[in-house]
């Protein structure tokens, strides 16, 4: 019993690593299967905005004259990716893949800090497999962002006065 007990602590990195690999196929094959859609090309109405407004970022043109209507951050690191290779979707749908495999990750951590590994390692499992979020980063906005962006400072929560 006691080998059962200390195996998610020996075998632990191991176990994340096949998790995230599971994680990063399952989302692959995502991307794989919305290429042989409609909607490999075709931009839905806020994709089509939010494409338009990221290319402007990206080429230097856009201006801002009011208050953002969407969230400028991720605006800005995906007009980064379209300077860097090409204002092409594809790009971005695979930055929102290592994102959702990021997440999978960060979800470990909460768990193992929160119970155990095993724990930690069952809710990167679950995270990888579960359907929403595997199937939504082959889309092309940032569904995975928030979490990323609304972590705390590495010293930790900042106390309100």
């Amino acid at each position: 019993m006691d080998r059962m007990i200390q195996w998610p602590d020996r075998y632990a990195s191991q176990a994340l690593a096949a998790i995230l690999l599971l994680g990063l196929l399952v989302r692959m094959v995502a991307l794989l299967n919305l290429s042989n859609s409609v909607y490999h090309n075709f931009l839905l109405w806020d994709e089509r905005l939010y494409h338009t407004w990221v290319t402007a970022i990206a080429n230097g043109t856009f201006r801002s004259s009011a208050a953002y209507e969407m969230a400028p951050f991720p605006a800005y690191l995906n007009a980064f990716v379209y300077w860097l290779f090409s204002p092409d979707i594809f790009y971005i749908r695979v930055m929102n893949i290592v994102f959702g495999v990021l997440t999978c990750f960060l979800i470990y951590l909460i768990g193992k800090e929160l119970v155990n590994c095993l724990t930690g390692l069952a809710a990167c499992l679950i995270a990888c497999l579960y359907k929403s979020p595997s199937s939504s980063t082959a889309s092309f906005l940032l569904r995975h962002l928030w979490l990323w962006s609304s972590l705390p400072s590495p010293s930790g929560f900042s106390s309100a006065s």
